[in-house]
């Protein structure tokens, strides 16, 4: 459940399934109070603007999808594509019409746009933990024995999510049942 706080208790090994999701404590025995927002890295509305984007790049080049039919295929709420369009199309990644024949296009080159560009429109700054986007969240910032291997870990992740394009992923996959 989004927004939802859970209380956790957790034993050695630790592994805990709530509503679908498995959500992990190695710390040992301490109960640990997070909400499901923070167990992920990513948000569900940087996926939907990836699916969105997948979904256009998809679609012949200049055709215009209308925002409900990519709502309805990716399985968007509606509240949510209007909030990624207009996010996509204020850095000039989408374009839109009003009107009859009117809808969303792709105005970039998917080959250009890549997954942490997308995510960090969406979602901010990409990080495993807050001490490398925010030098004021860790006061041990410079005597920290994890922060070199948070800042490798990190230089890795990014590095993937840099390699891989929109005109890969939808390369890579087969166009949403019931495209228009």
């Amino acid at each position: 459940m989004r927004g939802a706080t859970c209380l956790v208790w957790v034993m050695r090994p630790a592994e805990l399934t709530v509503r679908g999701e498995t959500i992990y404590n190695d710390i040992g025995n301490i109960p640990t109070q997070r909400t499901m927002e923070e167990t992920e890295m990513i948000s569900r509305k940087a996926e939907y603007a990836i699916a969105t984007l997948v979904e256009l790049a998809q679609a012949a080049p200049g055709k215009a999808l209308t925002s409900a039919g990519l709502a309805r295929n990716r399985a968007i709420p509606a509240t949510l594509i209007a909030q990624i369009v207009a996010a996509m199309a204020k850095v000039g990644w989408v374009a839109t019409r009003r009107g009859a024949g009117g809808g969303v296009s792709l105005a970039a080159e998917p080959a250009t746009l890549t997954l942490r560009q997308v995510i960090e429109l969406i979602d901010g700054p990409v990080g495993i933990t807050r001490c490398l986007i925010d030098e004021k969240a860790c006061a041990s910032r410079n005597s920290c024995a994890l922060r070199g291997v948070w800042a490798q870990a990190q230089a890795r992740m990014l590095e993937v999510l840099e390699g891989v394009t929109i005109a890969a992923l939808s390369q890579a996959i087969e166009p949403a049942a019931g495209e228009e």
